[in-house]
């Protein structure tokens, strides 16, 4: 790991001059850990934007102020801040970050608000998660619009997923 993470040229980065990525950042409740870690890719030619996501368990390899470290690509933040996880994602798979932006839980649902909400389809078991989880209304079925504190409480909640984990 350490030697492909090392092993930066010129070349070495995909990057081009038609797209900007940007690295989207969700930091956990204590705001030490990167829970989620999204590469938006914003193609200026084909006017289409790409998401992608890194796995946050991934094992990567990463240079910290105390040295080398092995861990989980999700513990690089508490390691460094954003600018340790950007340059550990540029290292481990070799693209071009042009940006970043992080988000906690604080900000999340106001982001979503300010965009005027977000549509999903939610299925009536997962309303009733997160009605238990923000203590409020939540509205199910197909292209509803979640408000802020309706969204955080969808990405929060667990145990009712299609796995056969229903509860």
């Amino acid at each position: 790991l350490k030697g492909w993470a090392e092993n930066n040229t010129e070349n070495s980065f995909m990057r081009s001059e038609n797209v900007i990525n940007f690295l989207l950042i969700g930091l956990d409740a204590s705001n030490n850990n990167s829970d989620a870690i999204i590469i938006a890719s914003l193609n200026k030619e084909q006017k289409k934007i790409y998401l992608t996501s890194v796995f946050r368990d991934s094992y990567t390899y990463m240079n910290t102020a105390f040295g080398d470290k092995y861990a989980k690509i999700n513990a690089c933040y508490a390691n460094g801040g954003a600018e340790k996880l950007v340059e550990t994602v540029e290292n481990n798979f070799k693209i071009k970050i042009d940006h970043y932006v992080s988000v906690n839980f604080d900000s999340f649902s106001s982001i979503v608000d300010a965009l005027g909400g977000v549509k999903l389809d939610v299925k009536q078991y997962e309303a009733q998660a997160v009605m238990k989880e923000i203590k409020g209304d939540c509205p199910y079925g197909e292209g509803v619009i979640l408000n802020g504190e309706q969204a955080l409480g969808f990405c929060r909640i667990r145990n009712c997923d299609v796995d056969a984990d229903v509860s």
